[in-house]
């Protein structure tokens, strides 16, 4: 493990029971359990997947509430308690300690017009801590390891602040995930696909160093940030130019209707350098705006994305889904089209469908690209414990054309499961 990440997660590690040890009640309550209630039960943080919007799992949902886990107190509860080492809100120093981890695997078969593949993968093995200290102040890290638990980078590594006044605005700096469009401001452990989409995946942001502000007033959320265009294991300079990105959303709720919800969101990222910007590249703007419909069992996803730059590129992705079995079994759709103006402007997504032209030396890119691109998604997703631990299927038909060469157009099927944690 490189150093830097070694000194963040080995800080928050060795800090806490020190701080702990402070509070004459502390070792009673590491004791009991700090997640029992008045009665002596454990206390349930299970939410519901369609109880808040998905971006809660990560930084926390805009205009989301908390509710009770509809199957009661269980052994999961008692299980997914323990990451959850220190709790307690009178202590002025250390109001929580807890442990982070994410574990997915997956399998995934592809037969193309080009050929076959097929491939299993442990696709995240994550691990970190996040602590509560002065009220107002979280710090958080995680990092990314392999399949024998070898040190691949920090995945993220940030301070927050919430500033006085009514508590609702927070400013947040370090290594963080640039937050753009519906999917991918959407936690993997949240998504109701295995896989983002094409256009998602192109567009999207890496992971970088930046600073945030944001807040929430009545219905509305909002947050503007600054970010590095570099990319790093651990921590890019301003080196590579920078970033802005403005989010801005409405939360629509009727007391008369308390299974029906509306949140709006619309999100520009303009890119102040794209000749040296390595963390969104080859794009000036991009632009993502939709809306997600909840109402009982039943939830709408719309967005619909541009970008230009070198080149123009849109599209457009619907995502509709239904519980079968409420909590439990839940059915997928989705429909994604993209469209450039550059002959080459889309490259068929590295995982997996990319990976059916590839020989030793990787993927071959001109089989990998296109000007037009369709998908068609529909899956199950059986919830043994909300988001925390669920079972997921899927399978997709996509096909990626190049108007100027017709035969390289790309067509394949691509059957996708695999399993997903986090604590």
């Amino acid at each position: 493990m490189r150093p830097l990440a070694s000194t963040l997660l080995l800080f928050s590690l060795a800090a806490a029971p020190a701080i702990m040890a402070q509070t004459d009640d502390a070792k009673a309550l590491r004791d009991i359990g700090s997640n029992l209630d008045e009665q002596g039960k454990a206390k349930s943080t299970y939410i519901p997947p369609n109880a808040v919007p998905d971006e809660a799992a990560e930084e926390g949902a805009e205009g989301g509430e908390e509710v009770a886990n509809p199957w009661g107190e269980t052994l999961f509860d008692f299980m997914w308690s323990i990451p959850n080492i220190y709790e307690n809100e009178e202590n002025p120093f250390l109001q929580q300690f807890k442990f982070n981890g994410y574990y997915q695997w997956q399998h995934a078969d592809v037969d193309a017009d080009q050929g076959t593949y097929q491939d299993s993968e442990a696709r995240v093995k994550r691990f970190g801590a996040m602590m509560k200290v002065l009220y107002d102040v979280e710090l958080q890290a995680e990092a990314n390891f392999d399949d024998d638990w070898n040190y691949i980078d920090l995945d993220n590594a940030t301070v927050s602040l919430r500033l006085p006044g009514d508590g609702n605005t927070k400013v947040t700096f370090g290594k963080m995930k640039p937050k753009f469009s519906y999917e991918y401001a959407t936690h993997s452990s949240e998504l109701l696909t295995l896989e983002r989409s094409l256009l998602v995946q192109q567009l999207a942001p890496a992971k970088t160093v930046g600073i945030t502000v944001s807040g929430e007033s009545d219905h509305w959320w909002w947050d503007l940030g600054w970010f590095s265009g570099g990319v790093d294991q651990e921590f890019a300079d301003f080196n590579q130019g920078g970033f802005f990105l403005g989010r801005v959303g409405y939360v629509w709720e009727d007391p008369e209707m308390p299974e029906h919800r509306e949140i709006w969101h619309a999100d520009w990222l303009f890119n102040a350098n794209e000749e040296e910007n390595v963390s969104v590249q080859g794009y000036r703007n991009a632009i993502a705006t939709g809306v997600k419909v909840e109402n009982g069992r039943f939830e709408m996803v719309a967005d619909v994305l541009y970008a230009n730059g070198d080149i123009d590129l849109w599209g457009i992705i619907l995502q509709p889904s239904v519980y079968l079995i409420p909590n439990r079994l839940q059915l997928v759709g989705r429909y994604h089209y993209a469209d450039t103006d550059d002959p080459a402007g889309l490259v068929l997504r590295p995982r997996y469908e990319g990976m059916i032209t590839a020989n030793d030396e990787g993927p071959m890119p001109d089989d990998m690209r296109g000007d037009t691109y369709h998908s068609f998604y529909g899956g199950l997703n059986w919830y043994l414990y909300g988001h925390e631990l669920k079972i997921m299927a899927g399978l997709e038909y996509s096909i990626l054309s190049d108007t100027g060469r017709d035969d390289n157009e790309f067509k394949g099927w691509t059957w996708i499961a695999g399993v997903r944690g986090r604590f």
